[in-house]
């Protein structure tokens, strides 16, 4: 395949950057506290880094990638937009026709639209949109996957850091320094976009459901971001929704006091959580490939393709499956473990392979270190206490069987991983904070309360010194005297 960068990109790779960070800029305000602001730019740094590096190494080292035909393909788009906007419009907005005479010249090569890979040509559509604003500029568009990956995670490291304020720095770790996730969730590639969607439907749901701010603003936003994940990769809204309905239960039952409705009201919330989340799994798997009745029947043949390839040496190995429900347990536990830390270290081929295996190597280290150092009652409590980490370790767990039997190769299998990532790595943070007298929602409760204290006097101090720094913003009448309030504690 040719090459995709051209004299455009060095045209539109600096002017979309300056958008990017001129946005970034502006968003940064209202979406940081005092904890997360350091971490805002460096985020966004390392996510453009990734967009431009994935680019530079797949156009001058492999030559080719799903990256590089995912612009080739969308210039069709882009150059239907001048020379057949009816042709256009069918391209971008219509359904894949059978016979589509008015885009038959524009799709004649596209093998995703005639073979009818709905979830990959929509991501070819998105391409063909961005290509207008771009100049069909790969680098353009690939900062923009990037930016919308960066908004995702940023949204997920909000929330966690909600939750458990006290563990940014981790979070920080876990959410934007892992090699896989910043450089294959940043580029142009489905990981991108589904990360983003994923960071903003975790985001919408936490504060529509959880908090219950903004309910319906946030819940039209999980909405949107949900049908982002459907169109590309439903497997990880079939594997997210459980987890959301998991810590739903666990999250309201937490909030009762008392054991006596704890006991009354916890199978009433689980029965509703669970058909909740059974039936939207049920309705979005409906004549798809991931139909939960056949789940067995096509492991089964996952499993002997598979185990068919892996003697030619290509992909990675998996014990064949009997195709019955009993033996999934074990093929269960096998694909999990593959996703989480393989590839081993003298498994690695080339020096991409070699850095996804020391990044598994850290992960089994990390895994073996919480289950040494954390006492039993210490796990139980944190599953008790934090329901976050079993949610977490469900869709980890979930998400990585899925990926496992049917990735097929490790280098497909890094990319497809970096959506549980995070997610795993912060459960694991939690149980290692666990070891300490108080859990770590309760240590988290203490920052927050004496954070509240020291603004709390820190207005008082400026409502009795009028003459202190930016004290200039508002004069508040409080009974017979008028006050002057600092900017940052008046609440619009």
């Amino acid at each position: 395949m040719e090459n995709s960068l051209s004299f455009i990109d060095f045209l539109m790779t600096p002017i979309w950057l300056a958008i990017t960070y001129l946005l970034a800029h502006r968003l940064r305000k209202s979406f940081t506290n005092k904890e997360t602001r350091p971490y805002f730019f460096k985020a966004l740094h390392l996510k453009m880094a990734g967009a431009i590096m994935l680019g530079l190494i797949f156009n001058f080292y492999y030559g080719y990638g799903d990256t590089l035909l995912y612009h080739y393909l969308g210039g069709y788009a882009y150059t239907s937009f001048s020379e057949n906007f009816d042709a256009f419009m069918h391209l971008t907005f219509y359904p894949i026709a059978e016979q589509d005479n008015v885009s038959m010249y524009y799709t004649a090569g596209n093998v995703f639209y005639l073979k009818k890979d709905y979830a990959t040509y929509f991501v070819i559509r998105i391409v063909g949109l961005f290509s207008l604003f771009t100049f069909h500029s790969y680098m353009a568009i690939a900062i923009i996957f990037g930016f919308i990956s960066f908004i995702g995670a940023w949204a997920m490291f909000g929330i966690f850091t909600d939750i458990y304020p006290r563990l940014h720095k981790k979070m920080a770790i876990a959410v934007f320094y892992l090699p896989s996730v910043f450089f294959w969730g940043s580029g142009l590639l489905k990981d991108s976009i589904c990360f983003g969607a994923l960071g903003l439907v975790f985001y919408g749901f936490y504060h529509a459901v959880i908090r219950r701010n903004n309910i319906v603003q946030h819940s039209i936003l999980a909405l949107f971001a949900m049908l982002i994940l459907y169109k590309i990769k439903i497997y990880i809204l079939l594997c997210f929704i459980p987890m959301l309905a998991l810590w739903t239960y666990l999250q309201y039952i937490a909030f009762i006091k008392s054991n006596f409705l704890k006991f009354v009201f916890a199978p009433f919330v689980l029965t509703l959580t669970g058909f909740a989340g059974i039936y939207a799994v049920l309705i979005l798997s409906q004549g798809s490939a991931y139909e939960i009745g056949s789940l067995a029947t096509k492991t089964k043949i996952n499993s002997t393709y598979l185990q068919q390839m892996s003697l030619q040496g290509s992909v990675y190995y998996l014990t064949e499956y009997d195709g019955t429900l009993a033996g999934l347990p074990y093929y269960f536990a096998e694909a999990v473990f593959v996703t989480l830390f393989r590839p081993f270290l003298w498994e690695a081929r080339n020096p991409f392979a070699l850095l996804s295996a020391i990044e598994a190597t850290y992960f089994i280290w990390f895994t073996l270190t919480v289950f040494v150092k954390v006492k039993i009652r210490n796990f139980i409590k944190t599953f008790l206490k934090e329901p976050l980490v079993p949610a977490s370790l469900f869709f980890t767990f979930a998400f990585a069987f899925a990926v496992g039997i049917n990735s097929g190769n490790f280098g497909t299998l890094v990319r497809y991983k970096i959506h549980i990532m995070p997610f795993y790595i912060v459960a694991l943070m939690i149980m290692l904070e666990s070891n300490r007298r108080k859990t770590v929602s309760e240590q988290s409760l203490e920052l927050l309360n004496l954070r509240n204290k020291e603004s709390k006097n820190e207005v008082e101090q400026a409502i009795t010194d009028p003459n202190q720094e930016n004290t200039t913003a508002e004069i508040t009448q409080v009974g017979n005297r008028k006050l002057k309030i600092p900017k940052k504690f008046i609440t619009k």
